[in-house]
């Protein structure tokens, strides 16, 4: 069964929630199959119970079984061990404006595979901020599990001292319960680049928790 991205980011979300599990990654040999999984984890369970484990949930999981000559765990000891966080890498942004309406479209990566997001809206003043933020959201809400959720809830540019400042405000929604980010970015030569940036400094700092 030759797996797809999408396939791979849940299979690795649902190694994560393994108990002890930190990070997982999956590597794809040449037959679009699973070759390699690298597991960090903590110090408190046996490598071999871990690796029994990822076999399990994969099975249980997704019907797709693995050879545990595979899997390698790599461990950390508990009490210095903090948790690591796949982030969302910014790549790039495109801004086209037509008439009265225009389009953005972002460019990022998660474990290593792209993803674009595009949203357009009408071209206002003061309307890049918010397309261009939409576009981000777009980008990673393919990653959100059906309980979650991304709202912009506000933006604004704003002088600082010397420097200028893109600020945004958003929502993360999980379940019942919510959670406002604020990201920060400095504007420099390229005000678009800057809008993104804020935006992935407030999703970066909770979204890929487990």
């Amino acid at each position: 069964m030759t797996l797809k991205p999408k396939q791979i980011i849940e299979m690795q979300r649902a190694i994560e929630q393994i108990h002890g599990v930190h990070s997982s990654k999956l590597i794809l040999n040449d037959e679009g199959v699973v070759g390699e999984c690298h597991i960090l984890a903590s110090d408190l369970r046996h490598p071999k119970q871990i690796s029994k484990d990822v076999q399990s949930v994969l099975a249980a999981t997704f019907e797709y079984r693995i050879d545990h000559r595979i899997i390698s765990v790599a461990q950390l000891e508990s009490d210095s061990m903090s948790r690591v966080v796949p982030r969302i890498v910014y790549k790039s942004v495109d801004v086209v404006k037509q008439g009265q309406m225009m389009t953005a479209t972002v460019n990022c990566s998660l474990y290593d595979m792209d993803y674009k997001g595009e949203f357009s809206g009408v071209a206002t003043k003061n309307g890049d901020f918010r397309v261009v933020a939409e576009a981000v959201l777009e980008a990673v809400r393919c990653q959100l599990k059906d309980d979650e959720h991304i709202v912009l809830e506000g933006y604004r540019v704003q002088d600082v001292g010397w420097l200028t400042l893109a600020n945004v405000v958003v929502t993360f929604v999980r379940g019942d319960k919510e959670y406002p980010l604020v990201g920060t970015a400095i504007v420099g030569n390229h005000a678009h680049d800057a809008y993104v940036k804020a935006v992935f400094d407030a999703l970066n700092r909770v979204l890929f928790v487990n």
